[in-house]
């Protein structure tokens, strides 16, 4: 049976069955089997970014969920950064994943530098999370709100610059197309990926873990001190859980180029999906819910029937 390919030769919607094999003619394996397509996850994907946009809208649209003291509207405004990051990077990926980077070098390669830049975005925007979350949870006075947000912006934007600026200094051709996939080579790719982003993570847990401690040890002996302590404690372990699974996912991303297996795309896929639903699940509290249950069916309203008499 004949690989269904476009007319730029590379195959992206049949896969052999047997080997997992993504559109390579060198592909071991018998080719004569059934198909796998990637068009389900890439709908996965697509489903993900559609949660995490609708995160953002809620949070973007909504006024009442961002007023409160100077760190929750911290929080909230970080929150949203660290989805529109995470948005990007999914959005050139599959951007990566699609057009032929063998016929267009130029382009893969432009398209490889930013989705490293977006990657190492959104593992830096944990780490702002995890602090904002320290200032929400553990400093209770107040804060300069607009001199941390343009500082949170700063750092969130020019900070994942650095290794990007390194890599092309160091080596100019290491983005290039990986067996048809845009991405970076992977000789390069532990010292400008994985190490800066295993410092930001190794960076999140330990401050999650601090924020941790001192929440376990804060005294609730009342009713309202005990379901305070709950709700930071659960709002807390959303977030690091989410923070795991962003690591997942693009492991695994990392893993469809230098692998050429349909199966880490469906790994990255659900690991996508898992984000983007726990960020949806720590953003839909009881308030959310409330707002938007009003807005999509507003309650009956009563009306006053007055009767005159005609005399």
């Amino acid at each position: 049976m004949d690989d269904i390919t476009h007319s730029n030769n590379v195959t992206r919607t049949a896969y052999n069955f047997s080997s997992l094999c993504v559109g390579s003619d060198d592909c071991p394996g018998d080719r004569s089997d059934g198909t796998i397509t990637v068009i389900p996850g890439t709908v996965v994907v697509i489903v993900a970014m559609v949660i995490e946009l609708f995160v953002i809208l809620t949070i973007t649209f909504i006024r009442k969920l961002r007023e409160g003291r100077p760190q929750r509207q911290l929080s909230k405004f970080v929150q949203v950064l660290h989805c529109c990051s995470h948005i990007s990077s999914l959005f050139v990926f599959l951007l990566g994943f699609y057009i032929d980077g063998s016929n267009n070098y130029i382009l893969c390669a432009a398209i490889a530098v930013i989705l490293h830049y977006f990657v190492l975005m959104t593992f830096v925007w944990g780490v702002i999370e995890m602090v904002t979350s320290y200032l929400l949870y553990i400093i209770f006075h107040g804060l300069d709100f607009n001199g941390l947000r343009w500082k949170f912006l700063l750092i969130g934007s020019v900070l994942p610059v650095i290794p990007v600026i390194a890599l092309i200094s160091f080596q100019l051709n290491s983005y290039n197309t990986i067996r048809d996939i845009c991405w970076i080579r992977p000789n390069y790719i532990y010292y400008f990926l994985f190490i800066p982003a295993g410092v930001a993570f190794t960076l999140s847990f330990i401050g999650f873990t601090i924020i941790f401690v001192i929440t376990i040890r804060m005294p609730s002996m009342t009713a309202p001190a005990r379901a305070t302590r709950k709700r930071i404690l659960k709002r807390i372990t959303f977030l690091l859980v989410a923070l795991i699974f962003n690591g997942l996912s693009w492991s695994f991303g990392y893993l469809v180029s230098s692998e050429d297996s349909v199966l880490f795309y469906y790994l990255m896929s659900v690991s996508t999906l898992l984000y983007g639903l726990v960020m949806l699940k720590r953003s839909l509290d009881p308030k959310s819910r409330i707002i938007w249950r009003n807005m999509l069916k507003p309650p009956p309203q009563t009306t006053t029937w007055v009767y005159r008499e005609i005399c």
